[in-house]
Protein backbone atom coordinates (compact mmCIF):
# COMPACT_ATOMS: atom_id res chain seq x y z
CA UNK A 1 0.00 0.00 0.00
CA UNK A 2 0.83 3.70 -0.58
CA UNK A 3 1.78 5.71 2.35
CA UNK A 4 0.61 4.76 5.87
CA UNK A 5 -2.05 1.97 4.04
CA UNK A 6 -2.61 -1.01 5.38
CA UNK A 7 -4.73 -4.05 4.32
CA UNK A 8 -7.62 -5.23 6.44
CA UNK A 9 -8.44 -8.71 6.60
CA UNK A 10 -11.54 -9.82 4.48
CA UNK A 11 -13.15 -12.87 3.18
CA UNK A 12 -15.42 -11.42 0.55
CA UNK A 13 -13.01 -11.53 -2.56
CA UNK A 14 -15.48 -8.88 -4.04
CA UNK A 15 -14.96 -6.32 -1.62
CA UNK A 16 -11.55 -5.11 -0.43
CA UNK A 17 -11.17 -2.19 2.28
CA UNK A 18 -7.85 -0.18 1.73
CA UNK A 19 -7.23 2.24 5.10
CA UNK A 20 -4.70 5.14 4.92
CA UNK A 21 -4.72 5.89 1.17
CA UNK A 22 -4.55 9.73 -0.09
CA UNK A 23 -6.59 10.69 -3.42
CA UNK A 24 -2.85 10.50 -5.30
CA UNK A 25 -2.13 7.24 -4.97
CA UNK A 26 -2.18 4.45 -7.26
CA UNK A 27 -2.60 0.84 -6.15
CA UNK A 28 -1.78 -2.24 -8.08
CA UNK A 29 -3.37 -5.60 -7.74
CA UNK A 30 -2.35 -9.16 -8.57
CA UNK A 31 -4.12 -12.18 -8.33
CA UNK A 32 -2.60 -15.31 -7.57
CA UNK A 33 -5.59 -16.80 -9.15
CA UNK A 34 -5.09 -18.72 -13.20
CA UNK A 35 -8.46 -17.10 -14.09
CA UNK A 36 -8.10 -13.34 -13.44
CA UNK A 37 -5.40 -10.59 -12.96
CA UNK A 38 -7.21 -7.28 -11.89
CA UNK A 39 -5.06 -4.27 -12.06
CA UNK A 40 -6.86 -1.32 -10.09
CA UNK A 41 -5.86 2.50 -10.92
CA UNK A 42 -6.34 5.72 -8.89
CA UNK A 43 -7.37 5.34 -5.46
CA UNK A 44 -9.90 7.99 -4.33
CA UNK A 45 -9.14 8.33 -0.63
CA UNK A 46 -12.08 6.59 -0.39
CA UNK A 47 -12.16 3.28 2.04
CA UNK A 48 -13.19 0.93 0.13
CA UNK A 49 -12.42 0.09 -3.35
CA UNK A 50 -15.12 -2.44 -5.09
CA UNK A 51 -13.61 -5.07 -6.99
CA UNK A 52 -14.80 -5.43 -10.67
CA UNK A 53 -16.70 -1.67 -11.40
CA UNK A 54 -14.94 0.36 -13.64
CA UNK A 55 -11.46 -0.97 -13.05
CA UNK A 56 -9.51 -2.12 -16.01
CA UNK A 57 -9.70 -6.40 -16.01
CA UNK A 58 -6.44 -8.27 -17.74
CA UNK A 59 -7.35 -12.00 -18.63
CA UNK A 60 -4.26 -13.98 -19.06
CA UNK A 61 -2.45 -17.27 -18.65
CA UNK A 62 0.14 -17.18 -15.99
CA UNK A 63 3.09 -18.58 -17.76
CA UNK A 64 2.77 -16.28 -20.80
CA UNK A 65 2.29 -13.52 -18.92
CA UNK A 66 5.12 -10.34 -18.84
CA UNK A 67 4.22 -7.27 -16.14
CA UNK A 68 4.61 -3.85 -18.01
CA UNK A 69 4.27 -0.87 -16.21
CA UNK A 70 1.79 1.32 -17.89
CA UNK A 71 3.29 4.76 -19.22
CA UNK A 72 1.82 7.45 -16.76
CA UNK A 73 4.11 8.24 -13.28
CA UNK A 74 2.53 5.97 -10.48
CA UNK A 75 3.60 7.51 -6.84
CA UNK A 76 4.40 4.77 -4.38
CA UNK A 77 3.15 1.85 -6.07
CA UNK A 78 2.18 -1.37 -4.05
CA UNK A 79 1.20 -5.21 -5.14
CA UNK A 80 -1.34 -6.55 -3.23
CA UNK A 81 -1.55 -10.80 -3.53
CA UNK A 82 -4.53 -12.59 -2.47
CA UNK A 83 -4.57 -15.98 -1.27
CA UNK A 84 -7.93 -18.32 -0.97
CA UNK A 85 -7.23 -19.29 2.59
CA UNK A 86 -10.40 -21.45 2.85
CA UNK A 87 -8.99 -24.91 2.47
CA UNK A 88 -6.74 -24.12 5.42
CA UNK A 89 -8.91 -22.79 7.87
CA UNK A 90 -11.19 -25.49 6.97
CA UNK A 91 -8.49 -27.52 8.15
CA UNK A 92 -7.67 -25.97 11.22
CA UNK A 93 -11.27 -26.46 12.26
CA UNK A 94 -11.15 -29.94 11.44
CA UNK A 95 -8.25 -30.35 13.80
CA UNK A 96 -9.80 -28.64 16.82
CA UNK A 97 -12.95 -30.10 16.18
CA UNK A 98 -10.74 -33.73 16.31
CA UNK A 99 -8.52 -32.83 19.89
CA UNK A 100 -11.76 -31.59 21.34
CA UNK A 101 -13.54 -34.92 20.37
CA UNK A 102 -10.62 -36.82 21.31
CA UNK A 103 -10.29 -35.39 24.84
CA UNK A 104 -13.67 -35.74 25.41
CA UNK A 105 -13.60 -39.30 24.55
CA UNK A 106 -10.51 -40.23 26.64
CA UNK A 107 -12.00 -38.16 29.80
CA UNK A 108 -15.12 -39.76 30.21
CA UNK A 109 -13.34 -43.55 31.11
CA UNK A 110 -10.20 -41.59 32.58
CA UNK A 111 -12.73 -40.09 35.31
CA UNK A 112 -14.34 -43.28 35.74
CA UNK A 113 -11.37 -45.28 36.51
CA UNK A 114 -9.99 -42.17 38.63
CA UNK A 115 -13.38 -42.40 40.70
CA UNK A 116 -13.39 -45.96 41.29
CA UNK A 117 -10.04 -46.22 42.48
CA UNK A 118 -10.54 -43.59 45.05
CA UNK A 119 -13.83 -44.87 46.32
CA UNK A 120 -11.64 -48.52 46.76
CA UNK A 121 -8.92 -46.48 48.67
CA UNK A 122 -11.33 -44.41 50.85
CA UNK A 123 -12.45 -48.08 52.08
CA UNK A 124 -14.88 -49.90 49.46
CA UNK A 125 -12.05 -52.44 49.07
CA UNK A 126 -12.76 -54.08 52.51
CA UNK A 127 -16.57 -54.35 51.04
CA UNK A 128 -15.84 -57.38 48.99
CA UNK A 129 -19.18 -57.39 46.27
CA UNK A 130 -18.08 -53.57 46.01
CA UNK A 131 -14.97 -54.44 44.88
CA UNK A 132 -15.66 -56.71 42.76
CA UNK A 133 -18.22 -54.55 41.20
CA UNK A 134 -15.92 -52.14 40.87
CA UNK A 135 -12.87 -53.26 39.76
CA UNK A 136 -15.04 -54.79 36.64
CA UNK A 137 -15.35 -51.35 36.18
CA UNK A 138 -12.23 -50.04 35.89
CA UNK A 139 -10.90 -53.54 33.92
CA UNK A 140 -14.37 -52.20 31.09
CA UNK A 141 -13.16 -48.73 31.30
CA UNK A 142 -9.52 -50.13 30.77
CA UNK A 143 -10.82 -51.86 27.31
CA UNK A 144 -12.37 -49.15 26.12
CA UNK A 145 -9.57 -46.85 26.38
CA UNK A 146 -7.58 -49.59 24.36
CA UNK A 147 -9.97 -50.15 22.08
CA UNK A 148 -10.24 -46.37 21.18
CA UNK A 149 -6.12 -45.81 20.98
CA UNK A 150 -6.20 -48.55 18.45
CA UNK A 151 -8.79 -47.53 16.31
CA UNK A 152 -7.22 -43.82 16.23
CA UNK A 153 -4.01 -45.13 15.26
CA UNK A 154 -5.39 -47.17 12.72
CA UNK A 155 -7.36 -43.86 11.34
CA UNK A 156 -4.16 -42.58 11.71
CA UNK A 157 -2.34 -44.83 9.59
CA UNK A 158 -4.96 -44.85 6.66
CA UNK A 159 -5.22 -41.22 6.11
CA UNK A 160 -1.84 -40.89 5.75
CA UNK A 161 -1.05 -43.52 4.02
CA UNK A 162 1.08 -45.58 5.96
CA UNK A 163 -0.99 -49.31 5.92
CA UNK A 164 0.63 -51.33 2.97
CA UNK A 165 -2.61 -53.63 1.84
CA UNK A 166 -1.75 -57.31 1.06
CA UNK A 167 -4.11 -57.40 -2.31
CA UNK A 168 -5.11 -61.07 -3.06
CA UNK A 169 -7.88 -63.12 -4.46
CA UNK A 170 -10.79 -64.11 -1.85
CA UNK A 171 -13.78 -66.00 -1.98
CA UNK A 172 -16.19 -63.47 0.18
CA UNK A 173 -18.79 -65.82 1.04
CA UNK A 174 -16.06 -67.72 3.20
CA UNK A 175 -14.51 -64.14 4.38
CA UNK A 176 -17.99 -63.29 5.58
CA UNK A 177 -18.51 -66.33 7.28
CA UNK A 178 -15.65 -66.34 9.54
CA UNK A 179 -16.36 -62.70 10.90
CA UNK A 180 -20.08 -64.24 12.06
CA UNK A 181 -18.76 -67.23 13.35
CA UNK A 182 -15.97 -65.11 15.18
CA UNK A 183 -19.29 -62.39 16.37
CA UNK A 184 -21.46 -65.11 17.57
CA UNK A 185 -18.24 -66.71 20.19
CA UNK A 186 -18.20 -62.88 21.37
CA UNK A 187 -21.82 -62.05 21.81
CA UNK A 188 -23.18 -65.05 23.44
CA UNK A 189 -26.41 -65.05 25.17
CA UNK A 190 -28.00 -62.49 22.66
CA UNK A 191 -30.73 -64.04 20.03
CA UNK A 192 -29.67 -62.01 16.61
CA UNK A 193 -29.94 -63.89 13.86
CA UNK A 194 -27.44 -63.35 10.88
CA UNK A 195 -27.60 -64.78 7.71
CA UNK A 196 -24.73 -65.35 5.17
CA UNK A 197 -26.42 -64.67 1.83
CA UNK A 198 -23.00 -64.15 -0.19
CA UNK A 199 -23.06 -66.19 -3.21
CA UNK A 200 -20.56 -69.28 -3.61
CA UNK A 201 -17.51 -68.70 -5.45
CA UNK A 202 -17.87 -64.53 -5.80
CA UNK A 203 -14.33 -63.29 -5.32
CA UNK A 204 -12.93 -60.30 -5.22
CA UNK A 205 -9.35 -58.78 -4.96
CA UNK A 206 -8.82 -57.31 -1.69
CA UNK A 207 -6.76 -57.76 1.81
CA UNK A 208 -8.12 -60.41 3.69
CA UNK A 209 -7.52 -58.92 7.32
CA UNK A 210 -8.80 -55.48 6.13
CA UNK A 211 -12.23 -57.06 4.46
CA UNK A 212 -12.27 -58.84 7.76
CA UNK A 213 -12.18 -55.50 9.70
CA UNK A 214 -14.51 -53.80 7.55
CA UNK A 215 -17.13 -56.76 7.85
CA UNK A 216 -16.61 -57.14 11.58
CA UNK A 217 -17.30 -53.30 12.40
CA UNK A 218 -20.37 -53.23 9.98
CA UNK A 219 -22.23 -56.38 10.95
CA UNK A 220 -21.09 -55.82 14.73
CA UNK A 221 -22.94 -52.57 13.98
CA UNK A 222 -26.08 -54.31 13.01
CA UNK A 223 -26.29 -56.60 16.07
CA UNK A 224 -25.86 -53.87 18.65
CA UNK A 225 -28.45 -50.99 17.23
CA UNK A 226 -30.57 -53.34 15.66
CA UNK A 227 -33.54 -54.85 16.97
CA UNK A 228 -33.38 -56.93 20.49
CA UNK A 229 -34.20 -60.23 18.73
CA UNK A 230 -33.62 -58.77 15.25
CA UNK A 231 -32.58 -60.17 12.06
CA UNK A 232 -29.22 -59.29 10.00
CA UNK A 233 -28.56 -59.97 6.27
CA UNK A 234 -25.00 -59.99 4.86
CA UNK A 235 -25.27 -60.39 0.98
CA UNK A 236 -23.26 -59.66 -1.65
CA UNK A 237 -23.58 -60.15 -5.75
CA UNK A 238 -21.43 -59.44 -8.29
CA UNK A 239 -21.48 -55.90 -10.36
CA UNK A 240 -19.03 -56.60 -13.63
CA UNK A 241 -16.17 -58.43 -13.94
CA UNK A 242 -14.07 -55.81 -11.97
CA UNK A 243 -16.62 -54.81 -9.62
CA UNK A 244 -18.02 -56.90 -6.78
CA UNK A 245 -20.92 -55.21 -3.95
CA UNK A 246 -21.48 -55.90 -0.52
CA UNK A 247 -24.04 -55.38 2.19
CA UNK A 248 -25.17 -55.58 5.40
CA UNK A 249 -28.76 -55.41 6.23
CA UNK A 250 -30.97 -55.20 9.37
CA UNK A 251 -34.23 -54.54 11.02
CA UNK A 252 -33.41 -52.12 13.32
CA UNK A 253 -34.59 -48.51 14.03
CA UNK A 254 -33.46 -47.03 11.05
CA UNK A 255 -31.06 -43.90 11.09
CA UNK A 256 -32.65 -40.25 11.14
CA UNK A 257 -32.18 -38.74 7.55
CA UNK A 258 -30.11 -35.51 9.33
CA UNK A 259 -27.48 -38.27 10.67
CA UNK A 260 -27.29 -40.47 7.04
CA UNK A 261 -24.55 -38.00 5.83
CA UNK A 262 -22.40 -37.41 8.78
CA UNK A 263 -22.16 -41.47 10.04
CA UNK A 264 -19.09 -42.02 8.44
CA UNK A 265 -17.30 -39.00 10.20
CA UNK A 266 -15.08 -39.57 13.23
CA UNK A 267 -16.54 -39.79 16.76
CA UNK A 268 -20.26 -38.88 14.95
CA UNK A 269 -22.64 -41.05 16.89
CA UNK A 270 -26.50 -41.09 16.07
CA UNK A 271 -27.48 -41.82 19.86
CA UNK A 272 -24.05 -41.04 21.88
CA UNK A 273 -25.59 -42.36 25.10
CA UNK A 274 -26.38 -45.97 23.46
CA UNK A 275 -23.32 -46.07 21.95
CA UNK A 276 -21.19 -45.63 24.72
CA UNK A 277 -22.81 -48.24 26.66
CA UNK A 278 -22.63 -50.92 23.82
CA UNK A 279 -18.77 -49.89 24.35
CA UNK A 280 -18.61 -48.14 20.52
CA UNK A 281 -15.41 -45.31 20.19
CA UNK A 282 -17.46 -43.42 17.09
CA UNK A 283 -14.84 -44.38 14.88
CA UNK A 284 -15.89 -48.18 13.09
CA UNK A 285 -17.14 -46.61 10.44
CA UNK A 286 -15.04 -43.65 9.74
CA UNK A 287 -12.45 -46.97 9.52
CA UNK A 288 -14.83 -49.13 7.20
CA UNK A 289 -14.88 -45.85 4.98
CA UNK A 290 -10.77 -45.61 4.76
CA UNK A 291 -10.35 -49.53 3.78
CA UNK A 292 -12.72 -49.50 1.23
CA UNK A 293 -11.73 -46.02 -0.34
CA UNK A 294 -8.17 -47.83 0.09
CA UNK A 295 -9.03 -50.70 -1.97
CA UNK A 296 -10.95 -47.78 -4.92
CA UNK A 297 -14.26 -48.79 -3.34
CA UNK A 298 -17.22 -47.19 -2.54
CA UNK A 299 -18.95 -47.23 0.66
CA UNK A 300 -22.81 -45.82 1.15
CA UNK A 301 -25.89 -46.31 3.24
CA UNK A 302 -30.30 -46.60 2.75
CA UNK A 303 -32.05 -46.53 5.63
CA UNK A 304 -35.77 -46.11 6.29
CA UNK A 305 -37.22 -45.26 10.05
CA UNK A 306 -38.53 -48.10 11.42
CA UNK A 307 -37.75 -50.68 8.94
CA UNK A 308 -34.01 -50.60 8.77
CA UNK A 309 -30.89 -49.98 7.54
CA UNK A 310 -28.16 -51.59 4.63
CA UNK A 311 -25.00 -50.66 4.56
CA UNK A 312 -23.57 -50.87 0.92
CA UNK A 313 -19.51 -51.58 -0.50
CA UNK A 314 -18.01 -52.12 -3.78
CA UNK A 315 -14.31 -54.10 -3.88
CA UNK A 316 -12.28 -54.84 -7.16
CA UNK A 317 -12.68 -58.03 -8.70
CA UNK A 318 -9.17 -57.97 -10.41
Amino acid sequence: MAGAGRIVYFTNIERLELRGGGGDDQFYILSTSAEMETVIRGGSGDDTINLGGNAPVLLFDPPEFTYQPPSYTVQDPAILVFHDVTRIKQLERTRQEFVANVSHELRTPLSLIKGFVETLLEGAANDPASRIRFLQTIEKQTDRLTYLIEDLLTVSRLESGQIILNFQNVELRAEVQRVIDDLRTRVQGKTVTIDNEVPARLTARVDAERLQQVLFNLVENAMKYGRPSGHVVVGGRALSVKKAELFVRDDGPGIPPESRERVFERFYRVDRARSRDTGGTGLGLAIVKHIVQAHGGEVWLQSELDVGTTFFLTLPRV
